[in-house]
């Protein structure tokens, strides 16, 4: 059974990817989407946000998705790690990754 947060993110998933047709569908011409191909997000971006800005754009959208990586550069230390870091010494054997299972 379904709970509520995967529904929300769900629906928030329809939203998102039908906000972004309508607005490829407003701000396109016929022509330019048919010259586009499959990169109509780069093209929608060059149209709406000036040129300086759009390389920032994307630069941010890549930081923003490394630095939730657990183990980025960018983000050091998760909260899993910060947690264990702030317990005693004793505990922080638990905090270590269990060792792979190997298969035979």
């Amino acid at each position: 059974m379904a709970r509520r947060g995967g529904i929300v993110a769900a629906g928030i998933t329809v939203v998102l990817l039908v906000g972004f047709n309508a607005v490829a569908l407003r701000v396109l011409t016929h022509a330019e989407i048919e010259n586009a191909g499959i990169n109509i997000g780069s093209v929608l971006e060059e149209k709406l946000i000036p040129h300086p800005w759009d390389y920032v754009a994307v630069i941010a959208v890549m930081l923003s998705t490394v630095g939730t990586q657990p183990g980025s550069a960018v983000a050091p230390f998760s909260k899993p790690q910060i947690r264990c870091r702030l317990r005693n010494s004793a505990s922080v054997s638990a905090c270590r990754t269990p060792p792979m299972i190997r298969p035979r």
